[in-house]
């Protein structure tokens, strides 16, 4: 895992990365936990591989749903579809997080 931390003008980012090799048909997925132990982080990490769905993993959005929470990235503009009649449009990068309260 590389971190790069950097000053920005809104305050104080990080980069994070891992490299890894990229194998036919493989698939990753990370999550990052913030103050969380070990034990903790792998508690967490079970939970989430038995209920995250991946929608979309590729160099134009990725994007997760967690429960009733929606987590897109999109890298450049683009459309998520979220089902026959729904979708997430960016008209620029940017990160969404979205809950339904329904």
């Amino acid at each position: 895992i590389n971190v790069l931390n950097q000053q920005r003008s809104g305050g104080q980012v990080f980069t994070l990365s891992l490299h890894h090799q990229e194998r036919q048909g493989a698939r990753y997925a990370y999550a990052v936990v913030t103050g969380a132990s070990a034990e903790s982080a792998a508690a967490q990490a079970k939970a989430l591989r038995e209920s995250v769905t991946i929608l979309r993993n590729d160099d134009k959005i990725q994007a997760v749903q967690w429960g009733d929470v929606l987590f897109a990235v999109f890298h450049q503009s683009g459309a998520l579809s979220l089902g026959p009649y729904d979708r997430l449009i960016a008209a620029a990068p940017c990160v969404h997080i979205l809950e339904n309260r329904s």
